[in-house]
């Protein structure tokens, strides 16, 4: 009798392997991309990997993961399987600092002054423009600002650096406010003064 459930066994895994071999519906039909705004969904797509008509069960999450979080674009990212025949692929890109004037169109930057890829009038993002000659100098006051006054951070419409060091313009005035390169946390505190004054009045 034991010897006979055991065979049983062996015959019902077999036509079990047999049937999932024959069958296609645990091929991968949909891929899910969530919390892109920089990238576009086919683009996360291509950096993972993953191809549809894949076994789910073949996917190697760990490897897609590892490329997706190798990417400028994203600092980590989740693979969560969906059967019979879906996954769903979470991002959290990286943040970008400002929007630069390249090639005659606007791209990302991020805050370790990398280029990403060209901004998208969808994406949301109330940035400013910076230009890409003095490009360091630039994303490395932006990087006080953001992080030492929000308020002024958000006021800027266009930075850029010049022979007389960092030279701004803010979202509500035309006019040229030349910051320069020493004392710049103190520049941002007088600047962030200076803002709020303007909404009192």
């Amino acid at each position: 009798l034991l010897l006979s459930g055991s065979a049983l066994l062996i015959i019902v895994a077999f036509y079990l392997f047999s049937l999932y071999r024959c069958t296609d519906i645990f091929d991968l039909r949909k891929i899910v991309i969530k919390d892109n705004r920089i990238l576009d969904e086919g683009k996360v797509i291509e950096i993972s990997g993953i191809k549809k008509g894949t076994r789910i069960m073949d996917i190697d999450r760990e490897a897609a993961v590892k490329k997706l979080n190798n990417s400028v674009y994203i600092e980590n990212s989740k693979i969560t399987l969906l059967y019979p025949s879906s996954i769903v692929i979470e991002i959290n890109e990286v943040e970008p600092l400002a929007y630069v004037k390249s090639d005659g169109i606007l791209k990302y930057v991020d805050s370790s002054g990398n280029v990403l890829g060209p901004a998208k009038a969808s994406g949301g993002y109330d940035l400013p423009i910076i230009s890409a000659e003095g490009m360091k100098m630039t994303v490395e006051f932006l990087n006080y600002a953001k992080a030492s006054s929000p308020l002024a951070y958000h006021q800027i419409s266009e930075a850029d650096h010049t022979e007389k060091g960092i030279e701004l313009y803010l979202n509500n005035s035309s006019t040229r406010v030349i910051i320069g390169d020493d004392c710049l946390k103190k520049k941002i505190a007088i600047l962030e003064s200076f803002i709020k004054e303007e909404y009192d009045n």
